[in-house]
């Protein structure tokens, strides 16, 4: 635990995101308390933010596989970093209402990303387990029977289909990781400034996140898809 903690705490992001929210309170408070106040105000907000954003990746992380892919270990890394970034966007979109539209698509977009996520984790754990040299060996069987037996050449078509699963999986599962760096450094990109926020307009801002949701709903389909795939035998 000690060890997860101190990496937790070392996470470059949180440290910046941590600064960026104190920051936006000391500025939402400095009008009406003195600057001793405010700066102790933002400093406060800061270190409860990054302390409990900590507390919930190590509770959550209680509840993971035991196992999980490099590719989904970084997918849950970019959603830790989407949602601290939804979080100063939500509180930037209380001072300029001129964000209230993109931070509503932000939340969205991070909450369809979650859903595919888990999605990902159950497709994943579901490839692991298909034995790929035994359905080799009963392809290799069915193959010569298939053009005069109609039920080998049935069984023939559901072996190569769920042989080809892992590969379909993973294809899946890197437009997905592709996706959500896009979105994670569109979300970081612009919150990083509080304040500025320099490159983030928000009309165009909405319209990358707009179009970015279009693609979180194309792999929300094909994960199901590829789930019902892997539920016939």
């Amino acid at each position: 635990m000690t060890s997860r903690l101190r990496a937790e705490l070392s996470d470059a992001w949180l440290l910046l995101l941590s600064a960026a929210v104190g920051g936006l309170a000391w500025s939402l408070t400095e009008d009406v308390l003195p600057t001793a106040a405010a700066v102790s105000a933002g400093v406060g907000v800061g270190v409860l933010f990054c302390g409990v954003t900590v507390a919930i990746r190590l509770i959550g992380g209680t509840e993971e596989p035991a196992v999980r892919s490099p590719e989904l270990a970084h997918l849950d890394d970019l959603l830790v970093r989407c949602r601290s970034a939804v979080t100063v966007l939500r509180a930037e979109s209380k001072r300029d209402p001129q964000y209230a539209k993109p931070a509503a698509l932000a939340e969205s977009v991070v909450r369809l990303a979650e859903r595919i996520g888990r999605r990902l984790a159950v497709i994943e754990r579901k490839v692991d387990a298909v034995d790929v040299a035994a359905l080799g060996g009963e392809r290799e069987r069915l193959a010569p029977l298939a053009d005069d037996d109609p039920a080998a050449a049935d069984r023939l078509r559901k072996v190569e289909a769920r042989l080809a699963k892992p590969l379909e999986y993973q294809a899946l599962r890197d437009l997905h990781l592709d996706t959500m760096e896009f979105i994670t450094k569109t979300l970081t990109r612009v919150t990083a400034g509080v304040g500025r926020f320099p490159g983030g307009d928000p009309d165009a801002l909405a319209a990358a996140l707009g179009s970015a949701r279009a693609a979180l709903h194309d792999a929300r389909d094909a994960t199901g898809d590829l789930l019902s795939g892997l539920a016939d035998r």
